[in-house]
């Protein structure tokens, strides 16, 4: 096999194969083990939430403060069974809202840390729907961009929604929620899985 010097004097070499490949030792390392570890990822929570109508509401916001890029991985969403609701439930993820009355009411969101001996904060600001039970004057947002999408909940009381979104400084994201048309009663907890990028990834 051919040999790629080490032009350094340190008397190392390199491998390559017939086919041009470098041949490496390399473990795979997953961004948010390792900010779990460093104590910066988090659980951002809506509280358990009840809906007594079928209207959208603004659930959470999430602005990001840091100098660090904040990861918003995934929701878990988890359900009750909707009284009179007939359909799908709707989500919308808003990317950079500018307004609304979540953001006014400036209600806190549950903020805690995965790494259970860690004790540190996200910088920014983490809020909550102010309204619950959540009736006829929900909280919204506007100013962001999104669409909504179906979610089925039949026989299902919770789900993973990936999100995959990176905040970088100054920029923010927002949840709406819409139960199924005709809904009377139905209870949802919402909780959104977040960290900070680590440094070298």
């Amino acid at each position: 096999m051919a040999r790629i010097d080490d032009g350094t004097g340190q008397g190392y070499a390199a491998r390559v194969d017939k086919t041009n490949r470098l041949e490496v030792a390399a473990s795979v390392v997953d961004e948010e083990r390792v900010a779990i570890l460093a104590g910066e990822a988090w659980a951002i929570g809506t509280g358990l939430l009840q809906f007594t109508s079928a209207n959208n509401a603004a659930v959470i916001y999430i602005k990001n403060e840091s100098d660090n890029d904040l990861i918003i991985d995934r929701f878990r969403v988890m359900f009750g069974t909707s009284t009179g609701g007939a359909g799908d439930w709707l989500f919308r993820i808003d990317r950079n809202p500018t307004g609304g009355t979540i953001i006014t009411n400036a209600t806190p969101a549950g903020v805690l840390n995965i790494n259970h001996g860690a004790s540190t904060t996200p910088d920014g600001l983490f809020y909550r729907s102010s309204v619950n039970p959540i009736a006829g004057t929900p909280d919204t947002v506007t100013g962001g961009q999104g669409s909504q999408f179906p979610i089925k909940s039949s026989g299902e009381n919770q789900l993973i929604i990936p999100a995959g979104r990176i905040l970088p400084t100054g920029s923010s994201l927002a949840l709406q929620v819409q139960p199924p048309a005709g809904n009377t009663d139905a209870e949802i907890n919402i909780v959104t899985r977040c960290y900070y990028r680590p440094g070298g990834l």
